[in-house]
């Protein structure tokens, strides 16, 4: 059985860890970051089965975050303002098969639309986000179905920013401050 002594090494031996990581990210350490705006007037139904990342609207896009497979991100994304809260809510809720994340308490829309992190392959995370990928079960703000039936243009963007590789089983902190902070309409941290 652990001994209490040899539990507050491990914990001290992690906290140092989490702070040196920490540190290296406040002065910068940062991998890349990417802001992509996407436009909905290019969702399509095809796109559950024709491969999105090939779209000449979209390929520029996916092969640019294909580069940075192997490291960790958070991401979110901004969808304008004038969209009530209500109505992003109703047409997620209208197909009650989609697989959302859960909705928070915040009340208005403050322009972020979700939050989110991955340890790998944040393109893959995209396409589940936007509804296209092959496989269905996953959670995602499915956005492509619904992203082009507002009642007025949607205006969406994708923000990711990559860490060094090592900083993966830390990206959940800065996920859930991040949350706390930017309000997001979509997901419950």
């Amino acid at each position: 059985m652990m001994q209490i002594d040899q539990i507050k090494k491990l914990i001290t031996e992690e906290a140092s860890k989490a702070v040196s990581i920490f540190d290296a990210i406040t002065k910068g350490q940062i991998v890349d970051s990417f802001k992509f705006n996407i436009d909905s007037k290019h969702f399509t139904e095809d796109f559950i089965t024709n491969d999105i990342t090939q779209d000449v609207n979209f390929k520029e896009m996916f092969e640019t975050l294909r580069e940075f497979n192997d490291y960790p991100a958070l991401y979110f994304f901004q969808i304008n303002q004038e969209l009530s809260k209500t109505e992003i809510l109703d047409l997620i809720k209208a197909n009650d098969s989609l697989k959302t994340p859960a909705i928070n308490n915040f009340k208005e829309n403050n322009g972020f639309l979700y939050v989110g992190k991955v340890t790998s392959c944040a393109w893959g995370r995209l396409i589940q986000h936007l509804g296209y990928h092959r496989q269905r079960t996953s959670h995602g703000l499915q956005v492509g179905l619904w992203g082009n039936t507002t009642t007025k243009d949607i205006d969406l963007s994708f923000t990711v920013i990559f860490f060094e590789k090592e900083s993966k089983d830390y990206l959940v902190l800065l996920e859930k401050m991040f949350s706390k902070k930017l309000k997001p309409i979509i997901g419950k941290h």
